[in-house]
């Protein structure tokens, strides 16, 4: 990895926030990310077959550890922070960080214009039920959108699944305006998408200012529910268990922080005992979408406003896919900017549970309503 470190840096993570804090300009690139890469990342769709491997029952233990300590809302010193932070130079206190260290070291591995003071892994777990939908949402430094309307997203945005089931992650090439709160929010057209099926250690990797969510609209329909007048029976009702790591370069969000050191005693998974060997998936099936395909609708809320997503799928994506990369023709995939709303959601994920859905059907089976400023599914 080529960087262009500057001595002069602090290391830690509060001197490098104080130092972005204190810096009035925040430069981006023509493409709206932190400026200094100039080649060596790879922002198309890409998926690793058994990328993550180790002793993966205590990785799943550690992460509902994790996501049990961030769903803690009464205690206030440790509901402040969503997500947590390893910097590219720290050393990991835990598996789970180390895990996250290696999934940004390996995409990062051949950047140019990296400077690693400014650089790392923000990570969190995600645990729910196999029926739950994860609402649609761009990733970005959260606190800097709300205090100066400014989206700055991670270069790269990543899931690594460690349960076999529950809904796909659904990345569709639409992108949030730099500046929050204009008009379009993002609205218009896409031509591409991808559809992941959580399979035990697998590796999802997509361009991080992509729109992405989690619908349980896409889960395949058990063999034997073949009427239409019954519900959709869904498989499995256990857990749907993933790894999420964004990859920021040459910016710090301002959220970030290390796990606590004081809840290190909760985790258990021994260090060194997972490994990252992520292999490329090249033999991902390809799909083309015409606008009289079926149409999966996704409701959520973007910068207080009310937006949706219609996309035409055919519905064999249903099927007990791993991974499936969409085209859509002319119209057949349209994000619409609607009406402001008073509030939006200030939860960082947005997790739609099959009690919570919305009683309005599309012709998979609902809307996935979510007033999302979710973290990653």
């Amino acid at each position: 990895m080529s960087n262009a470190e500057d001595s002069s840096t602090p290391d830690s993570i509060p001197e490098a926030l104080a130092a972005n804090a204190e810096q009035i300009e925040i430069v981006l690139d023509s493409e709206g990310r932190p400026r200094g890469v100039t080649e060596g990342i790879n922002y198309d769709f890409q998926v690793y077959q058994k990328a993550v491997k180790g002793n993966l029952e205590l990785l799943r233990h550690d992460c509902e550890q994790v996501c049990s300590v961030r769903a803690v809302r009464g205690d206030e010193e440790y509901s402040s922070g969503e997500t947590y932070f390893i910097g590219a130079k720290e050393e990991p206190a835990a598996e789970v960080e180390r895990l996250a260290k290696m999934i940004f070291d390996f995409h990062a591995r051949n950047s140019i214009g990296v400077d690693l003071n400014k650089s790392g892994a923000e990570w969190w777990t995600q645990v729910i039920d196999a029926n739950d939908d994860i609402g649609a949402h761009f990733d970005r430094d959260y606190t800097l959108e709300e205090d100066e309307g400014v989206n700055i997203h991670p270069h790269l945005g990543t899931v690594t699944y460690l349960t076999d089931i529950g809904a796909p992650t659904f990345v569709v090439e639409l992108r949030a305006s730099t500046i929050s709160g204009q008009d379009s929010c993002g609205a218009g057209f896409a031509e591409k998408a991808i559809v992941s099926f959580p399979r035990e250690g697998n590796h999802l990797c997509f361009d991080g200012r992509f729109l992405h969510c989690a619908p349980a609209d896409l889960l395949p329909l058990e063999e034997d529910a073949g009427r239409s007048e019954e519900p959709r029976k869904r498989k499995n009702k256990s857990k749907r268990i993933s790894f999420l790591v964004n990859v920021w370069l040459n910016y710090i969000p301002s959220h970030a922080e290390r796990f606590p050191s004081e809840r290190l005693n909760q985790l258990k998974t021994p260090s060194g005992s997972v490994t990252v060997t992520p292999v490329q998936d090249m033999s991902i099936e390809r799909v083309s979408c015409r606008t009289e395909d079926s149409e999966l609708r996704l409701g959520f809320v973007e910068a207080s406003r009310r937006m949706e997503l219609k996309a035409h799928v055919p519905k064999l994506v249903l099927k007990d896919s791993q991974s499936i990369l969409l085209s859509f023709e002319e119209g057949a995939c349209e994000l619409k900017a609607g009406e402001l709303v008073e509030q939006e959601s200030s939860e960082q994920d947005s997790v739609i549970s099959e009690e919570d859905e919305d009683s309005n059907k599309s012709s998979f089976g609902r809307d996935g309503q979510g007033e999302a400023r979710a973290q990653d599914i």
